[in-house]
């Protein structure tokens, strides 16, 4: 048995997911570490104080104000590899399995197939895709920019 029975596991889509995720951790760290700076110790101390344990707090006053937080970095995370192309097209140079590389083979075709209508449309609604998530993303900001202060 082979390990290369399939093809190299690494130029197709499940090997395009472990190089995404890990160009996409320090980002995301990037992105979260202010929201758990924002966190107080005094926060923790009133819970205790109140009666309440480690879940309490987790669940009712830490997990809430991270929760924004986690899911705008998730957005900003999406968007990002959603508009990726290089690393894709560094992997994956002839398949269309994501939409950057579909435009870009609608755009380019060595035997005269190209559709630019297409490509125009594809680039559209990913165009309209991201700046949906920007603004749900600039939505969550504010609500978590709000505790940090």
């Amino acid at each position: 048995m082979t390990i290369y029975a399939n093809g190299v596991w690494l130029y197709q889509l499940r090997g395009l997911a472990p190089v995404y995720t890990y160009f996409q951790i320090p980002l995301m760290v990037l992105v979260f570490l202010p929201a758990l700076d924002g966190i107080r110790p005094q926060w923790r101390e009133a819970t205790e104080s109140l009666g309440g344990g480690t879940w309490h707090y987790w669940r009712y006053i830490a997990g809430p104000l991270l929760a924004p937080a986690f899911f705008g970095g998730t957005l900003l995370l999406f968007a990002n590899a959603f508009s990726a192309y290089a690393t894709a097209a560094a992997l994956i140079n002839q398949g269309s399995i994501i939409a950057s590389l579909l435009i870009a083979n609608t755009l380019t075709s060595e035997v005269g197939l190209a559709s630019p209508g297409i490509a125009s449309a594809l680039a559209l609604v990913m165009v309209v895709l991201v700046a949906i998530v920007m603004v749900l993303y600039t939505v969550l900001q504010r609500r978590t920019s709000r505790w940090l202060q």
